[in-house]
């Protein structure tokens, strides 16, 4: 009929703000010397979402082309250097992606041997040559425990 209306309303919900991540390490810092871990750190991928949306997909990963994998943690094993990444993505389509500072690994303790001859003098010669070996060892590589 003619003159009928009808009230409509919709609500539109606009979310710009990208989520937000970081990786933190367990232990926090380093627990051998000059950034070295003599332990495995497991890396932990932290995320949040403020712009209302909620977060729909993340992954963390060793790999630079890390995918939404629903990966939130891993174990660095021994490595030279690694660098862990992360993304995070909410129900509007905004990305956050971060990385973890350069993760460096030993777990493996260095190894000595030494021949002793059977004269007492030569022995005590040795065991002053190993003892300057070790400290060297652990000058140059920063690890205290032997």
């Amino acid at each position: 009929r003619a003159g009928n209306y009808t009230d409509a309303s919709t609500n539109i919900r606009v979310d710009i703000t990208s989520p937000s991540c970081s990786i933190t390490t367990k232990p926090g810092s380093p627990d051998g010397n000059n950034g070295w871990y003599k332990t495995n750190p497991t890396l932990t991928l932290n995320y949040n979402d403020t712009g209302g949306s909620q977060v729909s997909c993340y992954g963390l990963s060793s790999s630079s082309n890390v995918t939404c994998s629903a990966t939130s943690s891993g174990t660095q094993r021994d490595t030279s250097g690694a660098t862990w990444h992360g993304i995070v993505k909410d129900n509007a389509g905004n990305t956050a992606t971060c990385s973890s500072n350069t993760i460096k690994v030993d777990t493996t303790p260095p190894i000595i041997s030494l021949s002793l001859y059977h004269q007492v003098t030569q022995v005590h010669m040795y065991i002053v040559i190993l003892l300057q070996e070790l400290h060297q060892l652990q000058f140059h590589h920063g690890k205290t425990n032997y």
